[in-house]
């Protein structure tokens, strides 16, 4: 059995943070980097305007997508009984393009059920779409 070592670059004394610990944080530093990373290349979409409440709009939208992507990946992980370490069963790409042709085909489990009860409680009250404008 071979270790892995790691090698990081810190201020901190190592009896003030010991290094499992240190390394843990930089895994979860790393991965938001990544999670940042997949909005901005995959999710958001190119704007060229100044207006910084257009911007973060645009931001906010693809941080909405990134999280319906990897509430999908979840779903569908746990549906299938695999295992979502192996990487994303749906890639951003074919989320996106399953969106903008049909969002009715990703076949993404139902709501759970307490979802469902209260969409049901309004369906249920006969509001129509334009008691709601």
């Amino acid at each position: 059995m071979s270790a892995t070592v790691a090698r990081f670059y810190t201020n901190l004394h190592p009896e003030e943070v010991p290094p499992e610990e240190l390394g843990e944080a930089y895994r979860r530093r790393w991965g938001i980097e990544t999670d940042f990373r997949v909005i901005k290349e995959e999710f958001l979409a190119k704007c060229g305007s100044r207006n910084p409440a257009l911007r973060a709009f645009y931001f906010n939208f693809a941080a909405h997508l990134f999280n319906i992507w990897t509430v999908a990946n979840i779903l569908r992980a746990k549906e299938t009984g695999e295992d979502l370490s192996e990487g994303k069963q749906l890639t951003a790409g074919e989320l996106m393009q399953a969106i903008e042709d049909d969002p009715h085909d990703l076949r993404i489990p139902t709501e759970p059920p307490e979802t469902r009860q209260v969409f049901g409680d309004i369906s249920d009250a006969g509001w129509a779409s334009s008691d709601a404008d």
